[in-house]
């Protein structure tokens, strides 16, 4: 037997076998930096994407709670105000005075009891927040999570109050007519209206309490969402840049 030639084939068959096993481990590796770079780089697309979306969320709600201060603001200072220094200017006016106004200055002082007001408030990024849990998840951020849901049931409670006082002012028309005060001379209806226990009740809790109710909610509102800016690490001008272009 050759024994030269046996070696041989074996060491032939030898570097065939480590040339094939270094093949199908070269193989193995490839396909599994492939698996790896292909769920690395879907993982990290999804990572950019949700820090993208968080980002995106907190501008939203942040920018809502802002235009209901904003909201707030408007209607206090154009609204609730005028309607404050001119209920209590008629308060302190003495009767025969408010007997001898014009029907034009007398008309300044109904307007304050006769007109109707609204809280402006689009509630559609609060909708598209709380009933999508996939942004809760997105946020991942619990403290602001819970300061956002506080904010929200700050302003159902502050429209809620806002809109009792307008509907309780609307009815004091209810005792005008139930008084016969429409019967009297116009010169009279105003002073006699002033003397009803009701209407001197709700120009005292109205100019009073809950006007303080109401600036100090206002101010609430704008601490609120600069607390928030800082939980998400938004800066004033990245706000200022989000709410200019809405």
């Amino acid at each position: 037997m050759d024994v030269k030639s046996r070696t041989t084939k074996f060491w032939k068959g030898g570097n065939m076998r480590r040339s094939t096993f270094r093949e199908m481990l070269l193989s193995i590796v490839a396909t599994t930096i492939s698996i790896v770079l292909t769920f690395g780089t879907a993982a990290v697309l999804e990572h950019n994407q949700r820090q993208e979306n968080r980002r995106q969320i907190a501008f939203m709600v942040i920018g809502d709670i802002y235009d209901f201060a904003v909201a707030m603001e408007y209607t206090d200072s154009a609204i609730l105000s005028v309607w404050k220094n001119d209920l209590l200017e008629l308060q302190a006016m003495p009767r025969d005075s408010i007997i001898r106004l014009t029907p034009e200055e007398q008309q300044k002082y109904w307007n304050a009891f006769m007109q109707g007001a609204m809280l402006p408030h689009d509630k559609t990024a609060e909708r598209l927040f709380t009933s999508d849990f996939s942004n809760w998840r997105d946020v991942g951020h619990f403290r602001f999570l819970k300061a956002i849901g506080h904010y929200y049931s700050d302003i159902a409670d502050i429209e809620k109050n806002f809109n009792v006082q307008i509907e309780r002012k609307d009815k004091l028309f209810q005792l005008f007519k139930a008084n016969n005060i429409d019967e009297l001379p116009d010169s009279l209806q105003l002073v006699t209206f002033m003397g009803l226990k009701d209407v001197q009740y709700f120009i005292v809790d109205f100019t009073g309490s809950f006007q303080q109710y109401f600036k100090g909610q206002n101010e609430s509102m704008y601490r609120a969402v600069k607390d928030c800016m800082e939980m998400m690490d938004i800066s004033p001008k990245e706000m200022e840049e989000f709410i200019n272009k809405q």
